[in-house]
């Protein structure tokens, strides 16, 4: 395994080397990125990253399995001392710089650290090491694709399960044990699954009550090696009437316009609007109130966002983003309709393959 990953880890270490200068290193403490930097997924410890070297601290009850996984560059130290453990690297490293990861470390920690180091100066590094993350490696876009395709086959299975009197979180469990059954490691986020008036809720939890005729949103994603996947699909429970036809053939030409016009060095706000512009001008656009999408990878939510509010922010090839527009009309019923896209020079490939025109159940 380590071979396989040799590669990969070198790349990543050297995009992290380069944010820090000699007697300088950044401290990681979010999980997500030590797994980012190593490909090596446990809690209770932290990374150091100087330089020239990098060393990944592990507990007794990881170090062995972190020993075999952690590829050079990197080294595996075990952590028994602690922060002290790391003095003797950062003493050799003549560091005299700390900066840490103030998006995640708290202030508890950061006392903790401060503390243990009083001749260093600490510096926040403001997101610089989550920037190395919004542009995906062949490697991380097929392991996003990969569970993206367990997410697909999800929803073929699904469809077939689905009755009148399944309960929301009987959808919503089925969905998340057919992942597991699939090769899923994990699921993405809590999966949703609302019917009915309960629809309008962009981020509803399932209920234990029978689903309701109308729209039944489902929003939910896979797992793969800390990789994850994110898709939404609306379906209806009965006949849609012609306002629940005119919601949702909105949503989905505001989400084919978007998809369509994904590029590199497209504004982010660009795309945003453009999706944002057709519900607005089917008199339904204060009921789109969230972003058109954002970023996927290790979080579910990552950066670029897809927003109104993302300023000059532009679009990067390697990006993966989500392009979910939705209308919500409070106490009636919601229509959400999200896929993944990959940011190509001349455009985007979309990652979902799963069919999107209104499909009508159990009528």
């Amino acid at each position: 395994m380590k071979s396989v990953n040799n590669k990969l880890t070198e790349e990543k270490v050297g995009r992290a080397w380069a944010l820090v200068d000699q007697g300088e290193a950044l401290i990681l403490t979010c999980p997500e990125n030590i797994r980012y930097l190593c490909g090596f997924e446990y809690t209770d410890g932290y990374a150091i990253i100087m330089h020239d070297r990098s060393v990944v601290f592990a507990d007794s009850r990881y170090i062995e399995a972190a020993r075999a996984k952690i590829a050079q560059p990197l080294e595996t130290v075990l952590l028994d001392r602690g922060l002290g453990t790391a003095e003797p690297i950062l003493r050799d490293g003549k560091v005299k710089r700390l900066f840490y990861e103030d998006i995640y470390m708290t202030c508890a920690e950061l006392e903790r650290w401060k503390k243990q180091y009083p001749a260093c100066t600490f510096e926040p590094i403001r997101g610089s090491f989550d920037a190395l993350r919004e542009v995906k490696t062949p490697d991380e876009v097929a392991l996003i694709e990969s569970a993206q395709r367990i997410a697909e086959r999800a929803f073929d299975h699904i469809l077939e399960f689905i009755s009148p009197e399944r309960t929301e979180t009987e959808v919503a469990l089925e969905l998340d044990f057919f992942m597991r059954r699939s090769g899923a490691d994990g699921i993405a986020f809590q999966t949703i699954a609302v019917s009915g008036s309960a629809s309008s809720l962009p981020h509803g939890v399932p209920r234990n009550i029978p689903l309701e005729h109308g729209f039944l949103t489902m929003d939910y994603g896979a797992e793969v090696s800390g990789y994850r996947s994110d898709m939404t699909r609306t379906v209806c429970i009965g006949r849609a009437d012609e306002e629940m036809r005119t919601i949702y053939g909105t949503v989905l030409r505001a989400q084919l316009a978007a998809e369509s016009a994904l590029r590199a060095g497209m504004l982010c706000s660009e795309a945003d609007g453009i999706a944002r512009k057709i519900i607005d001008d089917a008199g339904y656009g204060k009921c789109f109130g969230h972003s058109l999408g954002h970023g996927v990878g290790l979080f579910i939510h990552e950066a670029p966002n897809l927003s109104p509010h993302a300023g000059e922010r532009r679009l990067h090839p390697g990006n993966i983003v989500t392009v979910e527009p939705g209308i919500y009309i409070e106490g009636r019923c919601g229509v959400r309709i999200e896929d993944m896209a990959l940011i190509e020079e001349g455009g985007a490939r979309i990652l979902t393959s799963c069919p999107k025109e209104l499909i009508e159940l159990c009528v």
